[in-house]
């Protein structure tokens, strides 16, 4: 039969990006499965059009057998061709009452929806046809794989490049790259294993989870100290005694520290033993560090003095006289995600929905409630207008019954709220009578295993990795509803793959790395294609930090200072979040983030080209084929051959080093960074000769001291002169480069 196939561009988000035009759609004679003729004919052309808006949660048709399931929970599709192909099955004399309701041939509340000779209901007989005699096409393997034909994907040493500097912030080493260019069977699968056992990995997935959980709000002051419960916890200001005020202090952030991560780490500490995931919301512990174990008066955990161990030490363990149920029961997620008493833990159910069960409460019904138009006794269990985000979200709530508004585990003496719905996992499962001491727990058991936690799961690192949410489902946009299918069946791909190997979150993050929705860059010419695969994301402050340091050897920061200018002076300036009052970073650059990225590009290269040079040529990071006495021509301008090539080679070795792109020495983007270095050197040096610029470099730009240790360099070693302009033409390459879209994003 004919069919459209809605293909569409795959649109690589640089900052500069242009919107991308409609595409064409293409008549073509394929085999249509009987999941995409319901999702692209039954349910777009017919249910949406002419049942939608009475059969919905909340409609005049809600007490039917026929309620449509909304697009906002996930599997709704899928959901909503099993109820209609049931419905398909019931007949009346010998035809289906999917064909008789909707003709009002029997008795149907809405009346005639639709005439025999229309076209919806030639496609509803389509579907009966299709329900009886299933069409038997190719898997949907073989379709996935026809409609990525178009897509180039980076190749398997650009994608350990990217992957190796988002994840431990590094590049990769000598051996993983050999390993890749020979093909070894599942080389880079394996590598990627292997960086997620390193320490810089765990920094990586700590501002991941963090940025979900967004507890690191309690590190300043007191804040994650009062948290705890006085009367359980007498000894939570145990810092407090302190007289020397540094001591203090040190041990007041160390504390802070140990109660406010003390989810993050836990989830950590699971990924880190490779047990499965889930284990974040059913383990029976919690962690500690030598500070927080005092406070929690477990100071038999560290022996010692609190600061002879690692503040960053955690360890795990249990509380007497408190259930733990993963991160749900720490006190940081109690209180990040609080209750009040009119609230009734819906708050905490609506977070569990999203972090867990791929679901978006507030979408299910973003019509505004006129609350003078409802006189209905207890509208959250009776008004449709309430209860088609209640019927979800109450039973839920009332699983969080016995953890109150302080984050206390103290279950209600009178059993929970009568006007409410009985606690359970929607109104599908309900609390069983002998868990209701541990309804949380149960609560964690039923969510692990249920299919919307993986793909909750595979969302969150979809999100991690590229920068960009997973689509949401359109339907008024066909383009994008195709986008979204497509999406959602390598998300589910890769959470099987996450289902696989018992859920152990580095076989997810790997799956994700490996496929399209990773590793898509660009498409070849064609308008077949598709869409919102790929990443172009803006590096988060602390990325782009990590990144500055593993191609130029240091930090960006100011000679005299410490710490990273972008993650302290900048942080917030450049986009990144306190996890209090700004807890949604910045994906899109403005003008501060621009004169910012334009800073540390002229900056940098003060810090380290000189540096660099220190070094024997085999240790240079950035100049190993040159001397800072390469000048391309002699002062009588005759070009010194030798010179000039090896210049263009290291221009070459820096495009790759710096941006990852691999160029042949006759390519343009060469010429173009050669005439640069040409044109600030030739200058630079008839200025050096007629006094118009010093010949000694600037104080913090010469290389007389290491710049993070500040130990000197030994006198033979030093760089302190540019007396041919070299070293400064040099700085200008590398701010070129470090000004490159291609360096600030990913």
């Amino acid at each position: 039969m004919k069919f459209r196939v809605v293909l569409t561009l795959l649109c690589v988000l640089w900052a500069a990006c242009d919107p991308v035009d409609d595409t064409e759609i293409i008549e073509e004679t394929v085999c249509v499965t009987d999941a995409d003729y319901f999702s692209d004919v039954v349910y777009s052309q017919v249910l949406n059009l002419h049942c939608v808006g009475c059969h919905n949660p909340q409609g005049v048709g809600r007490t039917s057998e026929f309620v449509l399931k909304n697009s906002a929970l996930p599997g709704y599709m899928e959901s909503n061709q099993t109820m209609l192909v049931d419905l398909a099955r019931l007949e009346r004399d010998g035809e289906s009452i999917l064909l008789l309701k909707p003709t009002n041939e029997i008795r149907h509340g809405g009346g005639l929806v639709l005439e025999r000779d229309s076209e919806a209901y030639r496609q509803l007989e389509e579907f009966i046809r299709r329900v009886d005699q299933p069409t038997q096409c190719r898997s949907n393997e073989i379709n996935e794989n026809e409609a990525l034909e178009q897509v180039e994907l980076s190749d398997p040493l650009k994608t350990l490049r990217r992957a190796s500097l988002l994840l431990v912030g590094r590049m990769p080493k000598p051996d993983e790259i050999r390993r890749v260019e020979l093909g070894q069977a599942g080389a880079l699968r394996l590598i990627l294993h292997e960086m997620m056992t390193e320490d810089n990995f765990d920094i990586w997935l700590r501002e991941v989870f963090n940025d979900k959980l967004l507890t690191d709000r309690y590190l300043g002051g007191n804040n994650a100290s009062e948290l705890l419960d006085v009367e359980a916890f007498p000894n939570r200001y145990w810092h407090e005694d302190f007289e020397n005020r540094q001591d203090r202090n040190r041990a007041r952030s160390c504390t802070q520290l140990g109660i406010a991560r003390a989810p993050l780490e836990l989830m950590l500490e699971i990924v880190r033993e490779d047990r499965p995931f889930g284990e974040i919301l059913t383990a029976d512990t919690m962690m500690v560090n030598a500070c927080s174990a005092r406070s929690f008066g477990l100071e038999e955990l560290f022996p010692n003095a609190h600061d002879s161990y690692p503040r960053e030490l955690f360890v795990e363990t249990q509380l007497p006289n408190r259930p733990h149920v993963g991160i749900l029961s720490t006190h940081a997620w109690l209180h990040r995600f609080p209750t009040t008493a009119t609230n009734r833990n819906r708050h905490r159910s609506r977070i569990f929905y999203e972090h867990f069960l791929a679901t978006d409460i507030l979408a299910l019904d973003a019509r505004p409630i006129d609350q003078a138009s409802s006189d209905i006794h207890n509208p959250t269990l009776n008004d449709p207008q309430c209860s088609v985000c209640h019927a979800n979200v109450d039973p839920i709530a009332g699983l969080f019954k016995n953890w109150d508004l302080r984050g206390r585990y103290l279950p209600p003496e009178l059993g929970w709220h009568g006007d409410m719905r009985q606690p359970g996992l929607g109104e599908e499962k309900t609390l069983p009578g002998d868990r209701s001491h541990d309804s949380l727990r149960w609560l964690a058991e039923q969510a692990v295993t249920d299919v919307r936690f993986e793909l909750s799961m595979s969302r969150w690192m979809l999100e991690a990795l590229t920068g960009r949410p997973a689509l949401k489902p359109s339907e008024s946009d066909e383009r994008h509803q195709a986008a979204y299918e497509l999406e959602d069946r390598l998300l589910k791909a890769a959470g099987l793959k996450f289902r696989e190997s018992n859920q152990n979150l580095k076989s997810l993050l790997s799956a994700i790395i490996l496929s399209p929705l990773y590793r898509a860059e660009a498409v070849l010419p064609s308008d077949e294609a598709p869409h919102a695969l790929g990443s172009a994301r803006l590096l988060t402050p602390r990325q782009l930090d990590r990144r500055i340091r593993a191609v130029t050897g240091y930090n960006w920061r100011w000679y005299y200072s410490g710490s990273s200018a972008l993650t302290t002076t900048y942080r917030m300036l450049y986009g990144g979040i306190d996890s209090n009052g700004v807890t949604k970073r910045i994906n899109q650059p403005n003008g501060l983030m621009a004169a910012i990225a334009r800073r540390m590009a002229n900056g940098q290269p003060c810090n380290v080209v000189a540096r660099d040079f220190v070094l024997r040529a085999e240790d240079r990071r950035l100049f190993p084929l040159v001397e800072s006495t390469f000048e391309p021509e002699t002062i009588d301008g005759f070009v010194i051959e030798e010179a000039a090539e090896r210049i263009r080679a290291n221009i070459r070795y820096l495009h790759e080093h710096v941006l990852g792109e691999r160029l042949s020495m006759n390519d343009p983007e060469i010429d173009h960074t050669y005439q640069l270095f040409y044109d600030v050197w030739k200058e630079g040096r008839q200025a050096v000769e007629n006094g118009d610029e010093p010949e000694t470099l600037y104080g913090v730009c010469r290389g007389t001291t290491n710049f993070e240790t500040r130990e000197p360099i030994p006198e033979d070693r030093r760089v302190t002169h540019d007396r041919n302009y070299t070293l400064r033409a040099w700085s200008a390459v590398l701010t070129y480069l470090l000004s490159d879209y291609r360096f600030l994003y990913d």
